[in-house]
């Protein structure tokens, strides 16, 4: 064993490079901050970038689609009432709640669904659109869905049943 390989203490030194030791330490921990720096400078610009990517790239979920969503679980809700009930509600402030689902009656734009019963044991749901008047064209049309209460057999319409088309 070279005198040189362990110190006093038994434990392996740093080889004579010619420097002092305190001069090697420090650049060994500004090399390492410097590499944990850059590590973590990368690490930011990954997330930006995601971030940045995501915003872009992701579809937005329009007004009228939420508000197309929320009347078919209104929808849902009115005849699971009618099955349960054996009658269709008064208001839409009558219907149940389904676990999981959003449960509100307003449309994307705060605003209560409109609710008719008509005569030939139909239902029409309506939203007025965002500017909240009859009629209009793109986010201000009107969105109005209609469906049957009771099927061919008479009996309460299924409530996953589609809506009527014009």
């Amino acid at each position: 064993m070279r005198s040189n390989d362990f110190s006093r203490s038994g434990t392996r030194c740093l080889p004579d490079l010619g420097v002092p030791r305190s001069m090697v330490y420090r650049n060994f921990i500004w090399g390492f901050l410097v590499l944990l720096i850059f590590i973590m400078f990368i690490a930011l610009l990954m997330l930006v970038a995601t971030g940045i990517f995501s915003y872009f790239l992701s579809d937005r979920v329009s007004d009228q689609t939420v508000t197309r969503t929320t009347m078919w679980v209104v929808k849902r809700r009115i005849l699971v009432y009618a099955h349960q009930n054996n009658q269709l509600p008064k208001s839409l402030a009558n219907i149940p709640t389904l676990p999981r689902f959003d449960n509100s009656i307003k449309d994307a734009w705060g605003r209560s669904l409109q609710y008719q019963i008509n005569e030939n044991k139909t239902i029409t749901l309506k939203s007025l659109g965002q500017d909240g008047l009859p009629g209009g064209a793109g986010e201000n049309a009107d969105i109005i869905l209609s469906f049957p209460t009771h099927g061919a057999d008479g009996d309460w319409s299924d409530p996953l049943v589609n809506w009527l088309t014009d």
